[in-house]
């Protein structure tokens, strides 16, 4: 964890801005909050190695969920559609 805090406290400070406004906590919180949400995505197999690899490719991964701070969105269901006759 500590290691990740550093590497966060590295970024610039506009990059920090945004990833503390995107998760909704203060600059101050973003730093221990974020590197805590990824640990918990990784041990809890919410992020892989592969989730890293889309990110960097522009592709949709659950990491920004994680980071978030956000459940696991639940699979779209079915609805059955009712028709109504129209007069």
């Amino acid at each position: 964890m500590d290691g990740c805090i550093s590497a966060v406290h590295l970024w610039s400070i506009t990059f920090k801005h945004e990833i503390a406004s995107f998760m909704g906590v203060s600059q101050e919180r973003m730093p221990a909050l974020f590197c805590q949400r990824i640990a918990e995505g990784v041990r809890g197999g919410r992020i892989s190695y592969s989730d890293i690899n889309r990110l960097q490719l522009d592709q949709p991964t659950e990491i920004w969920l994680v980071i978030k701070g956000k459940s696991k969105e639940p699979a779209p269901t079915r609805a059955c559609a009712t028709v109504i006759p129209v007069p």
